[in-house]
């Protein structure tokens, strides 16, 4: 009889299909085969699996491969690959390191989950196809193998006993271990200790996916910003920048940041983690939604004003402040977000070119980006505030009086000045706004 074959998730690759249906014929029943399952860590990150076997000598994890060309092994390095061409090695990261790296967590995992200390575990990498050529030490390949072999060395026992085994596994055993493998979501199921639940919205059509998420260990809610590593290079690292920022600021009035980090199982994707943001933003308030009674624009001017000098006390400068980049939370009132153009102190600023021109952008970054400084944020603020008070777009002083209408005299009076033309004519800083008030 052949050994069970489950499935935990829909495999991501017809290869894999393949390697678990023959294993799973090539096995007796007290075997059990396992395609596309996950499993969890102490520390909460996800490790993905394509096959696992289970079977009394112990437990095969493998991953599978389907290469074309030349494939050369190396030991503690990357490893490279030729398809065309004898001048066209290209690197590409280690799996023997990586599955044995699953190996050790897995084993871990059994451990702390049920106590199977006796449970050998051995991770493979499974070479499957025709076209291609393995090179390398046999030493550095100990544990890749041609997928066709698997079977025959599985029931050879010559990767099991490899670890020591104090005895075998038994069928209610291996049961208890197909059944702590579970299935991978739709999309990215897990990413390094959070759990995806879905994805919600395609960030302005640069391609940056965001998920809302839970923290594994603390079950508390996250917002994950998922970036492609190879978009972030092209739109010249504006995800790693706004990582950067974030990390620099801690003030209630910015978005809580918590990490980031690349996910090697994903294409070297940048992962950053904040808060969750609501929909809610500045933009909801202006007219006619609005205006905010008078008790509410000047305390929101205040927390707002408090964020912007948080950001500049640390060499940030935002760049791009708008209504839409001020999101409304809860008794926190306005915070500031979206920092994707922000400019980081030690931070090359590789992305430089002009912002669309609107009331909101200070004049002289019309042109380009290269011109921002705190002054203006300064003006992009005050813009944005003078938009909530309803007051005329002319610069002149039936613009002032509103702005000392809706926020005081003194107030009205900084703000008016931060909306000059002309950079020197603005305040130096945040803090002359905040002492007005």
């Amino acid at each position: 009889m052949a050994a069970m074959l489950r499935t935990a998730g829909r495999p991501s690759h017809w290869t894999e299909e393949i390697i678990a249906q023959e294993l799973s014929s090539a096995l007796p029943d007290d075997w059990i085969v396992v395609r596309s399952a996950s499993f969890i860590d102490s520390k909460g990150s996800s490790h993905d699996l394509d096959v696992t076997v289970i079977g009394p000598p112990g437990v095969v994890l493998i991953e599978v491969k389907s290469w074309l060309g030349k494939i050369e092994c190396r030991a503690g390095a990357p490893w490279l690959r030729n398809c065309t061409s004898e001048s066209s090695w290209t690197e590409f990261p280690n799996p023997v390191s990586s599955i044995i790296t699953k190996q050790e967590r897995f084993h871990s995992h059994l451990f702390e989950k049920r106590g199977l200390s006796h449970a050998s575990v051995f991770g493979v990498v499974a070479f499957h196809g025709r076209d291609f050529e393995l090179l390398g030490a046999k030493e550095v390949r100990r544990n890749a193998y041609p997928a066709a072999k698997l079977a025959k060395l599985i029931l050879e026992r010559r990767l099991v006993h490899r670890i020591h085994n104090i005895r075998q596994l038994t069928m209610s055993e291996s049961q208890t271990i197909a059944d702590l493998l579970r299935a991978p979501s739709s999309g990215i199921p897990y990413v390094q200790g959070y759990e995806i639940r879905k994805a919600v919205e395609w960030n302005d059509g640069t391609g940056n996916v965001i998920f809302p998420a839970v923290e594994i260990i603390s079950g508390e809610e996250r917002r994950i910003v998922f970036t492609p590593g190879l978009l972030d290079a092209a739109e010249g690292g504006t995800a790693r920048r706004e990582a950067v920022a974030l990390s620099l600021i801690n003030n209630p009035q910015v978005v809580r940041y918590f990490h980031a980090f690349r996910d090697v199982d994903y294409d070297d994707a940048l992962v950053t983690v904040t808060e969750p943001l609501p929909s809610a933003c500045l933009a909801d308030y202006l007219p006619p939604q609005g205006p905010l009674d008078s008790q509410t624009s000047r305390e929101w001017l205040r927390l707002a004003f408090v964020g912007l000098e948080a950001c500049h006390a640390r060499g940030v400068i935002h760049r791009k402040i708008s209504p839409s980049s001020i999101r409304v939370v809860g008794n926190r009132g306005p915070v500031i977000a979206d920092f994707d153009m922000a400019r980081v102190p030690n931070v090359p600023t590789i992305v430089d070119r002009a912002i669309v021109r609107d009331r909101f952008v200070a004049p002289e970054l019309a042109s380009s980006t290269s011109a921002a400084s705190p002054g203006s944020d300064l003006f992009s603020m005050a813009a944005v505030f003078s938009a909530l008070a309803g007051a005329p777009q002319d610069g002149g002083a039936s613009e002032e009086t509103a702005l000392k209408r809706a926020y005081g005299d003194r107030a009205g009076q900084v703000l008016s000045r931060c909306l000059s033309a002309v950079p020197a004519g603005r305040p130096s800083a945040a803090r002359e706004l905040l002492a007005a008030l």
